[in-house]
């Protein structure tokens, strides 16, 4: 269109539209095509308001409700909340089944509420899957309502012609009633005249779609009020009446003929309105804030203690929580929330005094403190007193654990000379080092194989664990291993069995690391070259 009016520039270019606004208020065709030149607006509202239009009758049903309790249902056993609200929601649940079940269904709607003298009803469906299910279903509705009914079936699935042909059967008189199904046609640029009735079964939150679909049912000066039902709620939605209430607020000002009593509503009747109130409370229930809170309150009560980041969802929700509060951005009724039950914002702090109340406790009960073999409380201790060294431990924890007598510079020359000692009778009595999973002494062993692979070691303790013949790596445990071999056999005559001794065990291990191909091909090169037997 922009084209056209670029390229005739002299042209007198008049536009009409029912939808100005395009797609969903992202564009003003005014604005783009007009500079904003309107000449003229009448809404759906004022056309309504000064009898140009009919007002519709609108019946909400609560056809597919079902549907969304069991989703409703679905999400409370999914979402976590707390034994009490879970509960409470499920009662309010099962009383709103109970509540739709003695609703009127679709069949009975019908009967009541769609005149008998309706002759034209437009059904819109969702898609062509919706529209094939929907025909059947549809059709036993009229009937078991007590209606004749042809069926028809227009969809962009179908040729152009047949479409016209099906339009044609539709628009011709008859003593039935003709049911015309529908997939995004009708809507937009067609319009069948003599319409008395349009089914929604197509959910859309769209303005435009929404008023384009009751509009097939709107003719001016027919003399009839048509009947909407809506079975999915789209009339009685945020959509229409939210864009609708800025016009419907000034008609009360415009000037209206002496004793004009204009209309601005729908005349509502139906089911859904107050069950689905009773679903939005429902669904209230289940927001997700509240279900974590109270999930927190009960953590809090069992285990008199804040979650830690590290334990799962409830561990990080709380941490978002505190972000949320040092950035601002908390709502202020869920800061209120979290204060009453003493939420702490610096986690950091709780954890801190946590563990310096449990090495109060432990100070009290064994009378020194933390040693490496107490596992990680020392490691805790050790953390303060690395960061005091390093200027990182404020003052007022540095008080905190003056106040107690904490010791902040141990003997650690003393502890490892001792662990040392405790090597080398190990080495004595069993001929080998001890595993890195062998209690106090393996974990320090693995401690200096570690600190020498990062260059931490001094050279001292370096020259004090080779002296007697510390194993620093895999490697180096095999060629030791292999060396001693080689000098068995050289005393013995013979391989040792896989009963003899730690060596024996290890030449068990060769040839099964053989037999399996997990030997490189040097360490194979090596028992060969000796004669050793690999099978």
């Amino acid at each position: 269109m922009q084209e056209v009016i670029e390229n005739n520039p002299c042209a007198y270019v008049l536009g009409t539209s029912a939808t100005p606004i395009r797609p969903e208020g992202m564009i003003d065709t005014v604005d783009l095509y007009f500079e904003g030149n309107l000449f003229y607006e009448l809404t759906l509202p004022q056309a309504w308001y000064y009898n140009i239009l009919p007002v519709p009758v609108l019946v909400q049903s609560a056809y597919g409700l079902d549907n969304e309790l069991d989703r409703l249902q679905r999400k409370l056993e999914r979402s976590g909340c707390s034994k009490g609200r879970k509960e409470k929601v499920q009662r309010k649940l099962d009383l709103a089944r109970v509540d739709f079940k003695e609703a009127l269904g679709a069949p009975e709607v019908i009967r009541k509420f769609l005149p008998t003298s309706v002759r034209k009803l437009l059904v819109f469906c969702r898609d062509l899957t919706d529209l094939k299910q929907m025909v059947p279903e549809v059709c036993e509705w009229l009937t078991r309502a007590g209606r004749v009914i042809i069926p028809f079936e227009i969809h962009h699935a179908q040729g152009e012609r047949q479409n016209s042909r099906i339009l044609d059967a539709f628009r011709e008189e008859s003593d039935r009633m003709h049911v015309l199904f529908s997939v995004n046609m009708l809507i937009e640029g067609l319009h069948v005249e003599g319409v008395d009735a349009v089914l929604f079964l197509r959910r859309t939150e769209s303005y435009i779609v929404t008023l384009q679909q009751l509009g097939r049912c709107l003719d001016a000066g027919a003399g009839k009020q048509p009947v909407v039902l809506d079975f999915v709620n789209n009339l009685s939605g945020k959509s229409v009446y939210d864009v609708m209430a800025p016009h419907l607020e000034r008609l009360s000002l415009l000037p209206s003929p002496k004793g004009f009593e204009g209309n601005t509503s729908f005349l509502t009747t139906g089911f859904l309105s107050d069950i689905r109130l009773r679903i939005e409370e429902i669904l209230a229930e289940l927001e997700p804030w509240q279900i974590m809170y109270e999930r927190l309150i009960e953590f809090r009560r069992e285990e008199n203690d804040w979650p830690s980041v590290t334990e799962g969802k409830l561990g990080l929700w709380c941490n978002t929580q505190r972000i949320a509060y040092k950035r601002g951005k908390l709502q202020e009724e869920r800061r209120r929330q979290l204060e009453s039950i003493g939420f702490e914002w610096n986690l950091l702090d709780s954890k801190w005094m946590k563990e310096y109340r449990a090495l109060k406790v432990f100070f009290d009960t064994c009378g020194r403190w933390p040693k490496r073999e107490d596992g990680p409380l020392a490691t805790w201790c050790y953390t303060q007193r690395e960061r005091r060294k390093e200027g990182h431990l404020s003052k007022e924890r540095i008080r905190a654990l003056d106040e107690i007598g904490f010791v902040w510079n141990q003997d650690l020359q003393g502890e490892w000379m001792k662990n040392y000692e405790e090597l080398k009778s190990f080495i004595g009595k069993y001929q080998r080092f001890p595993k890195s999973t062998e209690g106090n002494l393996g974990g320090w062993c693995h401690t200096q194989r570690k600190m020498r692979k990062l260059g931490k070691l001094s050279h001292n303790r370096l020259i004090l664990l080779d002296k007697i013949g510390f194993v620093w790596s895999a490697e180096q445990a095999w060629k030791n291993n292999f060396e001693q071999l080689c000098l068995f056999h050289s005393r013995q005559g013979r391989w040792p069995g896989c009963r003899e001794g730690s060596l024996g065990r290890w030449c068990t291990i060769q040839r099964r690391d053989y037999r399996q191909g997990k030997m490189s091909d040097e360490r194979k090169a090596q028992l060969e070259r000796i004669g050793f037997p690999l099978v």
